[in-house]
């Protein structure tokens, strides 16, 4: 997935799939990871992080892993009700995403920051002024997908 941009902002995108049980009343939600990773010879869940890219990506296996774990340990699958999926995307102005960057160091893993965490935009005072936004899109499944776990659609 990807989206158009105007200048640097700040993404913090997730996917979530919706859904019901039979045996509980609501609506239940399940976040999606980006990926699976071997590290050490362990797997390790990859979420979306803050970032600047202006895309994403979701692994296929991540998606069938996180369809998969909603009926973990029930053998009729027919109790569930996948509903949809959910992408939203949270968007900070260039301004409030240097005051994270200037929070939480750097947007990767590996860099370290040593000064103090001051940053304003406000003249003559501490404090940031700026804007965010969430959007969000719903999806749907494809009957055969949902149908292919042993779930109920819709």
């Amino acid at each position: 997935m990807q989206w158009r941009t105007q200048a640097i902002y700040l993404y913090v995108p997730k996917l979530e799939i919706f859904y019901t049980r039979d045996d509980m009343p609501g609506i239940f939600r399940i976040e999606v990871p980006t990926d699976y990773l071997t590290i050490n010879k362990k797997q390790q869940i990859v979420y979306p992080q803050p970032n600047s890219n202006s895309w994403i990506s979701f692994d296929y296996r991540a998606i069938d892993s996180t369809m998969a774990k909603i009926s973990e340990g029930y053998d009729y699958k027919a109790m569930f009700r996948i509903l949809r999926a959910e992408v939203r995307l949270l968007i900070y102005d260039t301004n409030l995403a240097k005051y994270y960057s200037s929070v939480n160091g750097y947007l990767d893993a590996y860099s370290v920051r040593l000064d103090e965490n001051v940053f304003t935009n406000v003249n003559g005072g501490l404090g940031v002024f700026g804007t965010y936004m969430m959007t969000k899109e719903s999806l749907l499944f494809d009957l055969d997908y949902v149908d292919s776990f042993g779930y109920r659609v819709r």
